[in-house]
């Protein structure tokens, strides 16, 4: 049964980011009396657990098809709210995924990586024309639990900044759109909107949707 339960967890670690599959790892180190999931799949000769557990670690989020859309959308979506409805300030929120969707882990830190970069280089949303047009401390990043969501809207729309829900779960979606219409449909005097940019392949990027 021990040994069943613990070739399961091995499989999910297979599909993570590693820095996920080193947080799982080291879980189950005591269970494994000080080797790591992988050291048993190599001793064991699960050369297939061995292979997965290697592309898991050469998971690069940036590399799939859909990923440079979703940026784009993304810096798209910072641009329209400070140009076109004279935001304070952006708040980009992402909402906390589970474990086991690899590719909504991957993206946060991925597009917090690309925001910070496109202002050091000079890049769009934050430079056009060797002009800049939006300063980085007017973006911050936030990443909650779907049931704290409606609260975390509220206080980041407070002084006029807007919203915009940038990570998200194919599971989650139809929750956060409800959570970003209800606010938007009274919005409480001194608040800004909620929008939306997460990444929905199925629909923006003619494939499906990534886990």
């Amino acid at each position: 049964m021990e040994q069943r339960y613990m070739r399961s967890k091995v499989r999910q670690q297979a599909a993570l980011p590693e820095l996920v599959v080193a947080e799982a790892q080291a879980a189950l180190d005591a269970t494994w009396l000080g080797k790591t999931a992988l050291d048993c799949a190599r001793e064991k000769g699960h050369t297939g657990i061995v292979d997965l557990f290697a592309k898991a670690k050469a998971v690069n989020v940036r590399a799939t098809h859909w990923y440079p859309f979703y940026r784009h959308t993304v810096f798209q979506m910072i641009q329209s709210c400070i140009t076109d409805d004279y935001a304070e300030g952006v708040v980009l929120i992402g909402i906390q995924p589970t474990i086991d969707r690899a590719m909504t882990c991957a993206e946060w830190p991925s597009i917090q990586e690309d925001v910070r970069e496109a202002f050091t280089e000079q890049k769009y949303p934050f430079y056009q024309g060797g002009v800049k047009k939006l300063e980085f401390e007017k973006i911050t990043f936030k990443r909650v639990e779907l049931q704290d969501l409606g609260a975390e809207i509220h206080v980041s729309t407070m002084r006029n900044k807007f919203a915009i829900i940038a990570s998200c779960c194919d599971t989650d979606f139809d929750a956060a759109a409800t959570a970003m219409q209800v606010h938007n449909k009274a919005t409480p005097e001194g608040h800004g909107k909620v929008r939306r940019a997460w990444a929905t392949a199925e629909d923006m990027y003619g494939r499906g949707s990534h886990p």
